[in-house]
This record gives structure tokens, C-alpha cells and sequence, in this order.
């Protein structure tokens, strides 16, 4: 059930905003890597209040940052999601997107590494769907080599 709906976000991002030209569209399982230089993570959260999702983010040599965002796929429906980066080496960082808006981009400064990626809702009772761009640029904006594994998927 979870990948149908999964499969369904990815098909409205598409309709809506074209996103396969623009990127790789990510459609991952728990424990799944994916390589490129944006990824952008389709998915859907689950119904309860508490639902997560939560990805490794790998960011090779030369990395001296990694930047998140997410898209509100559901529409204006009173839930909005967080995004947060952190890196295990100081405090993480969050922004909250707008009700059916994008959020602003996020930016967490550190060297290469593991990043870990949150996308969490306010609210509960329904399934939501969002897109998450993900990745790593070095001092002059370039990608470093950089991974994404789906660690936990609700």
C-alpha cells in the first residue's frame, strides 16, 4: 500500500511540475542508495501525528555543505512539513514550508560526511505526499560524489 502511494506522489509531482527533466526522481526503498547530483525524494508520510521519514545523506570529499528543501504535495489542507539536516557534529537545522508551498532552501555548513535528512508533518489523520531535493556542493558550488539511502520510510 505504502509504495502505491508512493508511486501516486510520484506521478502528481511529474504532472505538476515536470520534475523529470529537471532531476532524478527518486522511487527507493528502505536501505536502497541512489547516486546523483540533485535528489529528489518523492514520498508520502503516513497518517499518524508522529510519522517520519528519514534518509542517509553521503556527501564525498570536498563537501563543505548540504541543502534540503520540501514541496507540500497535499495541497492547501491546514499540515505543513519540516525539513531538517543535521550532521552529528553540531546543532541541526529545520524550516517548516508554507500549507501547499515550497520551502525555503536549507543549508547545513560541514565537511564531508553523513548527513541525516528528516521529513516530518504537523498533523495527522491523513496521508501526505511531499518532494524533498537533496544534496551536497563543495566551496564553488559543484556535487561531490553523494548518496541517498531511505534509512526509515512511514
Amino acid at each position: 500500500m505504502k509504495m502505491k502511494r508512493f508511486s501516486i506522489a510520484c506521478a502528481v509531482a511529474l504532472l505538476i511540475f515536470g520534475l523529470g527533466s529537471a532531476a532524478a526522481i527518486v522511487l527507493a526503498q528502505e536501505g536502497e542508495a541512489i547516486e546523483r547530483d540533485h535528489v529528489q525524494l518523492n514520498n508520502s508520510i503516513g497518517v499518524s501525528t508522529l510519522a517520519t521519514d528519514v534518509y542517509a545523506l553521503q556527501c564525498g570529499p570536498g563537501t563543505n555543505r548540504a541543502q534540503a528543501d520540501v514541496l507540500d504535495l497535499g495541497g492547501v489542507d491546514g499540515r505543513r512539513f519540516t525539513v531538517t539536516l543535521s550532521s552529528g557534529l553540531g546543532p541541526s537545522v529545520s524550516v517548516t514550508g508554507p500549507d501547499g508551498g515550497l520551502s525555503t532552501l536549507l543549508t547545513l555548513f560541514s565537511g564531508p560526511g553523513q548527513f541525516q535528512v528528516t521529513v516530518s508533518k504537523t498533523g495527522g489523520g491523513f496521508v501526505e505526499v511531499y518532494n524533498s531535493v537533496v544534496h551536497c556542493l563543495n566551496s564553488i558550488g559543484g556535487h561531490p560524489t553523494q548518496s541517498v539511502i531511505v534509512v526509515q520510510n512511514q
